[in-house]
């Protein structure tokens, strides 16, 4: 049984203890990670907007919050982020360009739709055309993995924040739409369920705050900062979302 812990939307800060809307975000995000670490998950996938201020201490304070958990870890750059100092932090473990990975027979597309100087996200010829050739050399199952989201949630401010060029994205998936089992996502701060293609597309929640769904202008949400938990058993993916108890 593969378990594939996704977090997203940490916003930390390089103080650690400061409160943003209410809530710390390394706290919240600690939290968490304690909540999951009895899971033992094999891989962490963080789905981008986890560093508001790129300084060695907001890196500090993501990685003393991951502590607890071991497995493999994926960074995705999202729309907040600098993904050269990430890189400068992470090294490889950071996504750019694209990132191919197999675990217990789940094939990982791992993408950076970050899009520099913009909130909404852009994949890119180029990583759209690596992503092509390798769906093209492999079979099996695959899982697709990105910041912004190739899909509308109802809610119109974020929906003209997602991915700018979806459709060329979903053309590139349309071929192999049978075996990818999921597209995950972050950015858009809340438990989403769609489908595109007949695939299954989950946002995941923030590890921090949510945003109201459904809302034509910004909003926060009560609900209390969660994480997606996906589980693997060599046929089926499943996912579970996690949440911090109020």
């Amino acid at each position: 049984m593969l378990r594939l812990l996704q977090l997203s939307d940490c916003h930390l800060r390089a103080n650690a203890d400061n409160e943003v809307a209410g809530r710390a975000p390394a706290r919240t995000l600690a939290d968490l990670a304690a909540q999951c670490a009895p899971l033992a998950p094999a891989a962490v996938i963080l789905s981008g907007d986890l560093v508001d201020e790129p300084e060695p201490a907001a890196f500090a304070a993501l990685d003393a919050a991951l502590a607890p958990l071991g497995g493999r870890r994926f960074f995705l750059p999202g729309n907040h982020d600098d993904p050269q100092a990430m890189a400068r932090h992470w090294g490889a473990a950071v996504v750019r360009g694209g990132h191919w990975e197999t675990l217990d027979g789940l094939h990982l597309a791992l993408l950076d739709s970050h899009w520099p100087g913009q909130v909404a996200g852009r994949v890119g010829e180029g990583q759209l055309n690596w992503l092509t050739a390798r769906l093209a050399a492999t079979e099996g199952p695959v899982l697709v993995a990105l910041h912004h989201p190739p899909v509308p949630v109802g809610s119109a401010w974020i929906d003209a924040l997602g991915l700018a060029d979806r459709d060329a994205f979903l053309q590139r998936l349309a071929p192999h739409a049978g075996r990818i089992r999921a597209i995950v996502f972050g950015h858009v701060h809340q438990a989403f369920h769609g489908r595109v293609l007949g695939i299954p597309c989950y946002g995941a929640p923030s590890t921090w705050r949510q945003f109201a769904p459904c809302r034509p202008e910004f909003a926060y949400d009560d609900a209390p900062p969660g994480a997606c938990l996906f589980t693997w058993d060599g046929q089926t993916l499943t996912r579970r979302c996690l949440w911090l108890p109020s």
